[in-house]
């Protein structure tokens, strides 16, 4: 709750304060804010306690798959069973 208040009030506050430094020229500065923020955004998301690290397993075996062959995405490499996308 308090990580979705906090990135809700850097949301608000984000554009106003990068719209004050392009208005002065600080550019640097506020690619610096933008990066940071996306930084941030990026560390709220990957801590989220919903993200398990058997999703990323699953993802992993697609990909090994894919290695072997690029035109047919799939997460079991001999299915028990044919799969018919109009069931």
């Amino acid at each position: 709750m308090l990580k979705g208040v906090l990135l809700l009030i850097e949301i608000g506050f984000l554009p106003i304060a990068v719209f004050l430094l392009i208005r002065r020229k600080l550019l640097n500065a506020s690619m610096v804010r933008v990066i940071a923020f996306c930084a941030q955004c990026l560390f709220f998301t990957a801590s989220d306690s919903c993200l398990h690290d058997w999703d990323e397993r699953y993802h992993a075996l697609v990909a090994k798959h894919l290695a072997k062959n690029p035109l047919k995405p799939c997460l079991y490499e001999d299915p028990i069973e044919d799969y018919d996308y109009k069931q």
